[in-house]
């Protein structure tokens, strides 16, 4: 059945939840290619006098006959097909994008060797251009680094402790520090912010 290609290629991209699967490029061509074998069905049909009547309205379906009217009904379920199509694949791409963003605002301009290896060549690139844009965002902002503190710090400080050996890091005041695994720390919050989101730092909520 038309279309069912594209709702399961939706339907694993949300299976991954907040991970990015690698790109699915034989279904995305399957996709395509089956539009494109509904739509030339779609022009086959509508090339006879009786169907591009019916499908500019002029003639009406007690006109015609069976076999058209057939033939009027499968051409309108085609055209849905190829909708249904045409918006699995927005949304499909859509995400992957939303997705691609996340990774750079979590992670920073490198990203990781094993989510690399999933994106599609267009999606390297995508994630190029957006990295260079936001640089010159921040550039232009006098070097801020928008992706260091995405929520209001309740504090200049945090506690924290070591959930892997991350090794030494470079503070803001220009000192390092080595951060061994099962450690704990009282640290600047913009310099270990990004190691909390990779998962190698986890802060210490403190009772009130």
């Amino acid at each position: 059945m038309s279309g069912e290609l594209a709702a399961e290629l939706i339907r694993d991209l949300a299976r991954a939840k907040d991970s990015l699967p690698a790109y699915d490029d034989t279904s995305v061509r399957e996709i395509v290619d089956e539009s494109i074998a509904l739509s030339n069905k779609n022009r086959e049909d509508i090339s006879s006098t009786a169907m591009s009547q019916l499908i500019q309205d002029s003639a009406d379906l007690n006109d015609v006959t069976p076999k058209e009217r057939s033939m009027y009904t499968n051409v309108c379920l085609r055209a849905a097909g190829i909708e249904r199509n045409k918006r699995c694949l927005v949304a499909y791409h859509m995400k992957r994008l939303e997705k691609i963003r996340e990774i750079r605002w979590q992670g920073g301009p490198v990203i990781p060797d094993h989510l690399r290896t999933n994106l599609s060549a267009s999606e390297r690139t995508y994630s190029h251009k957006y990295n260079r844009a936001l640089a010159k965002l921040m550039r232009g902002s006098g070097d801020l680094d928008f992706t260091q503190i995405q929520t209001p710090p309740k504090s200049l400080y945090v506690e924290v402790t070591c959930v892997e050996d991350v090794g030494d890091v470079e503070l803001e005041n220009g000192d390092r520090i080595t951060l061994e695994k099962n450690s704990r720390y009282f640290l600047p919050r913009a310099n270990v912010e990004p190691l909390v989101r990779q998962g190698l730092l986890k802060e210490i909520q403190r009772q009130v």
